[in-house]
């Protein structure tokens, strides 16, 4: 089971990052102390702070201060070479920028769906959906990893393959990187679509994290045995997953209506997934 290439994840959060400092580079000095200058350029505590993210010793940060450097020195020079005129410049850009304001509204939706049930909440819910949360089991998931593919014909020649065995066998042939493993997944940390996906499609579902593409296929599973204090933490689970899964739909639907989207003849949305090409 294949998930369009336009809806995969986006950009790795260090590539948004590096592209944003570069793009304000020109337009305004960040507020705060400053740690270091490049060519007369502050490179303020704040902007450490965010590079270092996770890096929790001093050899950290000082390594985190010299890839600042590193990458002022190199959009620097950049520049001068006119580099930042070319147009997939600009356009990586604004993709970069937009991916970022986009990922950045997702999370305030989720932040706001992710408030805890009350008791009345993961009563009505056990009442409406009792069986499937004491019936929660562990899944057994195969899993492949490997660099995404970059373009749509790329990512349609993994449609024929029907099983990991085949497609690991295929990206070896390719001489692509393929790190291969068995997780247990708790089917009560599933969205209702992804779990059906994985107990019926009986295929490979294939994302994208990244920049790296995750196949995933159901080998097995076991019961989950829980107590009663355990099922309805479940049901405390699943009922953030679906609010969060809703608000980002009913969001993306309310956009669309509001938005006036038009596209050329070549590009209009199919009737059957309702997906521009």
């Amino acid at each position: 089971m294949l998930v369009p290439l336009h809806t995969r994840a986006p950009l790795r959060c260090a590539l948004i990052l590096a592209l944003l400092a570069t793009a304000a580079c020109g337009e305004r000095k960040p507020s705060g102390q400053t740690v270091a200058t490049v060519n007369g350029e502050d490179v303020t505590l704040s902007e450490l702070n965010l590079e270092a993210k996770g890096a929790a010793t001093k050899e950290g940060r000082a390594a985190a201060l010299q890839a600042i450097i590193d990458r002022k020195l190199f959009a620097e020079d950049a520049r001068k070479q006119g580099l930042e005129k070319e147009p997939a410049y600009i356009l990586e850009q604004r993709r970069a920028a937009e991916l970022l304001l986009a990922q950045r509204n997702v999370a305030v939706l989720v932040r706001n769906a992710q408030r805890t049930p009350s008791e009345s909440d993961v009563n009505a819910y056990l009442a409406r959906y009792g069986g499937a949360t004491g019936g929660q089991r562990i899944l057994m998931v195969d899993q492949l990893r490997f660099p995404a593919p970059k373009t749509e014909a790329e990512y349609d020649a993994l449609k024929p393959v029907k099983t990991n065995d085949a497609l690991a066998e295929m990206l070896r042939g390719r001489g692509a990187a393929v790190n291969r493993g068995t997780i247990d997944v708790d089917s009560a940390t599933l969205t209702d679509d992804v779990l059906k996906a994985l107990l019926t499609s009986g295929e490979p579902i294939i994302t994208v994290q990244g920049g790296m593409a995750i196949s995933s296929q159901l080998v097995g599973s076991r019961p989950s045995e829980r107590s009663g204090t355990d099922v309805a933490e479940i049901a405390r689970k699943r009922l953030v997953l679906e609010r969060v899964d809703a608000a980002i739909k009913q969001r993306a639907k309310a956009l669309r209506d509001e938005g006036q989207i038009t596209y050329a003849n070549d590009y209009k949305p199919n009737t059957a997934g309702g997906q521009a090409r």
